[in-house]
């Protein structure tokens, strides 16, 4: 950029500036070194900064709140149900036929759990410790053993750990996968705001802070990488979605495909699974029908007269509880408009002092999309309820709730569980109640598998007394 090219730059930019009350960064732009201003100037030139004055209130769009109803769900009937099968069968075909795709959305940092870094980098497992990347990895080589197909995995990384990311993913070797079955896109950054001041943050003296845009960014970012249309060349009609934290789920449910195409209750546009919410006050989406329209609503913005309400069994009136997990149509998803609403996020962020010439911690706020907008948009979406303990124990606090040692907790204990299920049980009562499990998924995955690896000798289950943490493995033996 030369300086005729940059000083039209900055004159294109003023207006802009003056109309979102960013003026401020005219005249710091001014009194930097010419090769700042560049890099500046080009930055907020690309930031679309009417998004934010058109941003959503969360209390306008719920207005109706009050008169929500809860919702309908599936639940997984049971398998002599002639309809089991149907939909069981359904979906492993789906899979077979090589037209359900995975989706993993990974764009967060570990700074919840104290960690740097991609959060998908974060152990996944309590012994092993291997990486919730190569665990969800472990579960794609199960299922491509299990269905003959090779899967298509997208990764979404965001501009603070995408270069990471596929740097973490080269290292290892793509966990054993093929490079050309994963595809990295990255969602957009969004710039954020000083609390107090309503200036926008900086990362450098030269450069905008950008955050990711949630969640909901994946669709933006998604159609714009032309993944679309390699993923329709190739036979995709199904995203299984899911986020980077609950390494309980099940990212590839025949059962749940079945269902999202041939029940009643579903338009197969869009499918999510839920679980039932345990108290009032847990700290999770939730189901609502409001206006007609099935909505996922933040648990912050339920009045607490509803959080608290009860139907005729005593149950929570709303306890559809959101897992993040969903099964979404590509041809519903490519006709949905690219940016979902917008929503005010307020919290402390890092960003750089102009004073100080140091990175420090201040009130702020940024604003994110979210996946589940995308839920009103659809026709007779589908929730279907699963078991807590099956499918989420995510990994999202540092310590008490959703935090890495009550998922390792949960994770051992469903092995435990299906050890008494198989006829184990006198060994799982000998273990202390403190012991932990882990079990190689490439090794058994699901209670059939492991009993099948135990009666042939390719796991053996040591003395219960042998240590504090028992990994189970075909290549640990005792």
């Amino acid at each position: 950029m030369d300086f005729e090219e940059m000083s039209n730059g900055l004159v294109e930019i003023k207006d802009v500036l003056i109309k979102v009350g960013q003026e401020w960064l005219i005249e710091y732009i001014n009194e930097r070194p010419l090769d700042q201003q560049q890099h500046l100037i080009a930055q907020i030139a690309q930031v679309d900064w009417q998004t934010f004055i058109k941003s959503n209130d969360e209390e306008d769009l719920l207005v109706n709140i009050q008169n929500a109803k809860a919702p309908l769900y599936e639940v997984k009937r049971d398998l002599q149900d002639p309809l089991y099968s149907v939909y069981h069968d359904l979906g492993e075909q789906t899979i077979k036929a090589g037209k359900v795709a995975l989706l993993l959305v990974a764009g967060g940092l570990g700074s919840r759990l104290s960690f740097e870094g991609p959060k998908g980098i974060y152990p996944a497992r309590p012994i092993s410790k291997i990486s919730l990347f190569e665990h969800f990895a472990q579960k794609i080589h199960v299922a491509q053993k299990q269905y003959g197909v090779e899967l298509k995995w997208l990764v979404m990384t965001s501009p603070q750990n995408d270069e990471i990311t596929k740097l973490f993913f080269r290292s290892h070797r793509y966990f054993g996968l093929k490079s050309d079955q994963i595809h990295f896109f990255c969602q957009n950054g969004l710039v954020a705001f000083d609390a107090q001041s309503n200036q926008v943050l900086l990362e450098k003296e030269d450069r905008l802070q950008l955050y990711p845009d949630g969640h909901g960014g994946m669709l933006s970012a998604f159609k714009s990488s032309g993944l679309a249309q390699i993923l329709k060349d190739q036979g995709v009609e199904i995203l299984s979605y899911f986020q980077v934290d609950n390494p309980l789920l099940k990212i590839l449910d025949p059962y749940f495909i079945g269902l999202h195409l041939k029940s009643p209750q579903s338009s197969a546009q869009i499918s999510s699974k839920i679980v039932e919410k345990t108290r009032s006050n847990e700290k999770v989406g939730l189901f609502m029908e409001i206006d007609q329209k099935m909505r996922l609503v933040e648990y912050h913005i339920v009045p607490s007269s509803l959080l608290e309400e009860r139907d005729e069994q005593n149950q929570l009136k709303f306890r559809c509880a959101s897992i993040a997990a969903h099964l979404v149509n590509l041809d519903f998803l490519m006709s949905c408009e690219a940016n979902l609403p917008l929503y005010k996020s307020i919290k402390p962020l890092y960003s750089f002092e102009i004073e100080s010439k140091k990175e420090v911690l201040k009130p702020a706020f940024k604003y994110e999309r979210f996946f589940f907008d995308l839920i009103p948009s659809a026709h007779r979406p589908l929730i279907y309820q699963v078991l807590r303990e099956d499918e989420f124990a995510p990994i999202k606090n540092r310590i008490d709730v959703d935090s890495p040692e009550s998922s390792y907790l949960l994770q051992s204990d469903q092995i435990k569980t299906w050890l008494r299920n198989i006829g184990y049980e006198s060994w799982v009562d000998a273990l202390e109640e403190d012991q932990i499990i882990e079990l190689n998924y490439i090794d058994a995955w699901d209670q059939e598998s492991l009993l099948l690896a135990i009666q042939s000798n390719k796991i053996t289950l040591p003395h219960p007394k042998v240590d504090k943490k028992i990994y189970l493995s075909a290549a640990y033996h005792f």
